[in-house]
C-alpha cells in the first residue's frame, strides 16, 4: 500500500526539520487499494479501552472493515495512516506522516520516527528503530533490535554541516536478523536474508544471504522461500 499526500514526503532537510509546510491529511491517490484505510484523529471522541488516547478514522472503507489494534500504551501522533488488521504493540511510538500498511505487526518498544513507509503483512519485532523516510516494502522481516540510521555527517549542531536525509530502503520480501544495523543510504533488495548482527553499508542483492561486520555474501536464498 502505498498512500500519496499533497506534501507527504519531504523535499528537503529543512521540511524534516519543520521549517517547510509539511503534510496534510488529504489523500490524493492509493496505488494499491486497501480494505480500508485510517487516519489518526485525536480530535475526534476517543473509542475504546485500547485506543485511549486516540480514535482511528476510516477515510476510505470497502467492507468489512477490520480495526487497526493499536496497545493502550502505545503513542501515535496525528497524521499517521495504518492499515487494517495492523496490530502495534505496548509502548511503541510513531511520528506523524508515517503510513503503516494492511496486516502488519509492530512489536513492543519499536520507535517510529517521520515519513516512514511500511508495506502490508511486514512484521517488526520489539525494540527496532526505524529512521525517518526509511521504506519498507510488503511481507518484510525485522527481528528484535534491528536498527537504522539516515543521517551520514551527524550534522546535529552544526550549521556548517548540511544535512542529507539518507534513508536505508528494504524491498520485498527481505529478513533482517535481530540486531542488524542498517547505515544510512543502504539497500536490502527483494527477498534477501541479512544475518543477525549484521552491519549494512551498501545494497544486498536480490536473494542474497550476507552476515558479518561489514556484511559480505556468503549465501544465495532459495528460490523456494523467495516471496
Amino acid at each position: 500500500m502505498l498512500v500519496r499526500y499533497a506534501n507527504s514526503l519531504p523535499n528537503s532537510a529543512d521540511e524534516l526539520q519543520g521549517k517547510g509546510s509539511g503534510p496534510n491529511n488529504r489523500v490524493l491517490r492509493i496505488d494499491s487499494e486497501p480494505a480500508s484505510l485510517f487516519l489518526v484523529d485525536p480530535e475526534l471522541p476517543r473509542e475504546g479501552s485500547h485506543l485511549s488516547r486516540f480514535r482511528l478514522s476510516p477515510i476510505m472503507s470497502n467492507p468489512p472493515i477490520q480495526r487497526p489494534n493499536v496497545a493502550r500504551t502505545a503513542v501515535v501522533q496525528e497524521g499517521v495512516l495504518i492499515g487494517t488488521s495492523t496490530f502495534i504493540g505496548e509502548f511503541s511510538f510513531v511520528r506523524s506522516g508515517t503510513e503503516i500498511g494492511d496486516g502488519c505487526v509492530i512489536g513492543s518498544f519499536v520507535g517510529i520516527e517521520a515519513f516512514v513507509r511500511i508495506g502490508g503483512f511486514t512484521s517488526i519485532q520489539s525494540r527496532c528503530h526505524l529512521t525517518s523516510g526509511l521504506v519498507i516494502g510488503e511481507s518484510c522481516f525485522f527481528g528484535p533490535g534491528v536498527i537504522t540510521m539516515n543521517d551520514r555527517t551527524m550534522a546535529h549542531g552544526r550549521p556548517s554541516v548540511p544535512f542529507q536525509l539518507t534513508a536505508p530502503v528494504v524491498e520485498r520480501g527481505a529478513r533482517i536478523g535481530g540486531g542488524a544495523l542498517l547505515l544510512p543510504g543502504s539497500i536490502v533488495k527483494e527477498n534477501a536474508f541479512v544475518y543477525a548482527g549484521s552491519v549494512i553499508s551498501g545494497t544486498v542483492g536480490p536473494g542474497q544471504i550476507v552476515a558479518g561486520n561489514p556484511a559480505r555474501p556468503i549465501g544465495v536464498v532459495p528460490r523456494s522461500e523467495w516471496l
